[in-house]
């Protein structure tokens, strides 16, 4: 090779445009390509990295507060979901959701081809590796990049890796403070609101916030006082957040059904809506001879209520009361329940840069978000229009924390050592607000499960795709069952 050793080519594309003093940055990609031409070995080493500079993150419109939303425009990013072209919904800002999970980068796959990192951290959630467990505010960050081939060993995740920089302190003072506002006061009411006799919330967004950086000055002392030692910066947004939210409807089990009442005539009193919606429904007990019941018979489609069992009507009993009339609903349903709930949080971040000598410089970050989550149906997902709002609030204020620690030293031109501890800790502590509507002590319900949860005793899920299924969807708090013992794993012979 021609190329002395070592050689570092950098192709550095920058568009600029001046207009009053101002430049904006367009694009930036790098190449960095290093040669080793010793006699026995040659390396090479290719590295692509597409970066976006600050001056990018602060003037690029994005729909929410998340800065990662910008890797839809880096190269190789397609969205997962095929001829649909909808990506990741960013419109409320909130933690342990994020785009990693709803891109493909260069062709990988979606959910554990890519991770996240913030000033070394790993954001990406272990347990269904497609979101992130904090923000990537989009004021907080001076650079966000996406590494996409054979880069080097500090990067230890993968084959992807989209990584934030935060911003820092420098050897002037700076600050300042905004406000971000959205509100949907002008916004109309779609058709489907309308013809169910309401209109969605009016949707607010509010981002206050600020930050300030600078040198760390010790009055009466010298220290730092040529301004190149030790800076800080500081930063915080308090996010208030209104979904406009939506409608979810629900066919559950009347006070006729609750009394055996599954007759013709009764269900076609139910209406035109219900028949279409639930035509696998709308028939006589067993008449469709779901799960191979047909041999049994029920004359006019009354079941007695001697064959109904207890805690399946305590069961029951726990759906809220109907509230919409199936006849004159064009969907069906008689009972509505309107989803929105606010969803406020607020985000901090620290950082400092020590500049201890010439050839050592340490930095340390700290980032913490708290983030208020309601949840009245289920935490994660739940199944339109069969799971029902909970009979408890299950409310958590969700809490974010991420430190960082960084120190390189330059041993010599050709070596360099560099040292990071990172850790991001992400805790949803969900609490039951009325734990005894869901007791199944105090509702008397005594079926027994597989599990044993002695610490949050909760009647079962009962859920299903099919339409005809009503039930609750939520996760199992406490611990989920005891650990060892003969009846760890509950009492199967007693289960049904």
């Amino acid at each position: 090779s021609e190329l002395q050793s070592p050689c570092n080519l950098v192709c550095r594309l920058l568009l600029e445009k001046k207009q009053t003093n101002q430049y904006y940055c367009i694009l930036i990609f790098s190449i960095y390509i290093f040669f080793n031409d010793t006699a026995t070995t040659e390396i090479y080493t290719l590295s692509l990295h597409d970066a976006l500079p600050i001056c990018m993150i602060e003037d690029l419109s994005i729909v929410g507060r998340d800065a990662a939303e910008l890797m839809k425009i880096m190269p190789g990013m397609g969205m997962n979901n095929g001829l649909n072209n909808s990506m990741w919904n960013s419109y409320t800002t909130a933690s342990n959701t994020g785009p990693v999970g709803a891109f493909s980068a260069n062709g990988t796959q979606p959910y554990g081809g890519m991770t996240m990192t913030s000033d070394g951290a790993n954001l990406l959630d272990p347990g269904n590796q497609g979101t992130q467990t904090a923000n990537v505010n989009q004021n907080q960050v001076a650079e966000v990049s996406i590494l996409t081939s054979a880069y080097g060993a500090e990067f230890a995740k993968g084959p992807v890796t989209f990584q934030a920089y935060g911003k820092s302190g420098s050897a002037q003072f700076h600050g300042g403070a905004y406000m971000y506002a959205r509100n949907g006061v002008f916004n109309s009411v779609d058709s489907y609101s309308k013809n169910q006799g309401g209109s969605p919330l009016t949707d607010s967004f509010y981002y206050p916030g600020g930050d300030i950086g600078g040198p760390v000055l010790i009055p009466g002392t010298k220290f730092n006082r040529n301004h190149d030692k030790l800076f800080f910066y500081g930063a915080y947004e308090y996010m208030k957040q209104q979904p406009a939210g939506s409608l979810q409807n629900y066919f559950i089990p009347t006070t006729e059904m609750l009394n055996g009442n599954f007759s013709p005539a009764y269900l076609a009193s139910l209406g035109p809506g219900f028949a279409a919606a639930h035509g696998n429904a709308n028939v006589v007990p067993c008449g469709n001879n779901q799960g191979g019941c047909a041999n049994f018979n029920f004359p006019g489609g009354m079941i007695p209520k001697s064959l109904m069992d207890p805690n399946s009507l305590i069961y029951l009993n726990t759906f809220p009361k109907t509230n919409a009339n199936p006849v004159t609903n064009s969907t069906g349903s008689n009972f509505q329940y309107f989803l929105g709930p606010p969803q406020n949080r607020w985000e901090s971040r620290i950082r400092l840069d020590y500049n201890i000598n010439e050839k050592t410089k340490l930095f340390v970050s700290w980032n913490h978000q708290s983030e208020s989550d309601l949840s009245p149906i289920s935490v994660w997902w739940w199944i339109g229009g069969t799971s029902l709002p909970y009979p408890s609030s299950q409310a958590a204020t969700q809490i974010s924390q991420v430190y960082s620690a960084n120190l390189v030293h330059v041993f010599s031109p050709t070596l360099t050592n560099e040292f990071i501890f990172a850790e991001a800790k992400f805790t949803n502590p969900i609490t039951l607000g009325q734990p005894d509507a869901v007791d199944p002590a105090k509702l008397g319900f005594k079926m027994k499960g597989l599990f044993t949860n002695t610490f949050t005793p909760q009647i079962p899920n009962v859920f299903g795709w099919n339409n005809a299924i009503t039930g609750y969807f939520a996760p199992t708090y406490g611990e989920p069952w005891p650990t060892g013992g003969a009846n760890s794993f509950g009492d199967r012979k007693s289960t049904r």
